[in-house]
């Protein structure tokens, strides 16, 4: 159980160092405005300035804050790989895929126009998706909130990656963020949910033990009075 909270911290680190990578990366952005609606994740890793054209969609690139878009995400794939190893079960050993696919695509290829760098971010949506159904399937009788949760939040991903791979000229930042933003979303959700599990169980049993009392003392009572 101790492992279990050891890696929910974990996972939340992950989290917050990917975000916060990312919030001075956006801090540092030296080409007007970064418009989540326009412009892609992989954007805020790109050490050179420059106009990217895909499809239909133009957007003009120059991330002055790159390495700390870089450093964010290395960090945080190290923290979702401790969170692996402290866990230890089924849907963490799928998120080693997550932290593999995030370290390439954040770090090693962070160049959106590359064809590796968005077949990185499919199998982090990929791995994720896996791990969230055996979530899903693990809670759906024991821990009903986070099963109906993680469902909601595993649609909302995959239809924002759909849209995104499918249909690049609408509002293509947006969708990818929806899709995979999401996720990241979850994996603070989960972090929390390992976090404090030891401490809803030891309420549980408090509460069964207060309420054993309880009956016991009426049958007690009730022994007397007869």
């Amino acid at each position: 159980m101790e492992g279990n909270r050891k890696a929910g911290f974990a996972l939340i680190a992950a989290g917050v160092l990917v975000i916060v990578g990312q919030l001075l990366a956006v801090s540092g952005w030296a080409a007007g405005d970064y418009l989540l609606r326009d412009h892609a994740i992989g954007d805020l890793g790109m050490s050179s300035c420059t106009m990217i054209t895909e499809d239909t969609h133009i957007r003009y690139v120059c991330s002055g804050g790159y390495a700390w878009f870089r450093l964010g995400t290395g960090l945080g794939a190290a923290a979702l790989l401790l969170a692996v190893l402290l866990w230890r079960r089924l849907p963490a050993w799928l998120l080693l895929g997550t932290a593999a696919a995030i370290a390439t695509a954040g770090v090693i290829i962070p160049d959106p126009r590359a064809n590796a760098h968005v077949i990185a971010l499919t199998f982090v949506a990929a791995f994720t998706w896996i791990a969230m159904a055996l979530v899903i399937a693990k809670t759906y009788r024991t821990r009903r909130p986070v099963s109906i949760i993680t469902a909601v939040l595993l649609l909302v991903s995959v239809i924002g990656v759909i849209i995104w791979l499918t249909v690049p000229a609408l509002s293509p930042g947006l969708f990818q963020r929806l899709g995979l933003d999401t996720l990241l979303l979850w994996l603070l959700y989960l972090g929390a949910t390992l976090a404090t599990g030891k401490r809803d169980v030891d309420k549980h049993q408090r509460r069964d033990e207060e309420q054993k009392l309880r009956d016991e003392a009426v049958r007690r009572a009730a022994r007397e009075l007869g």
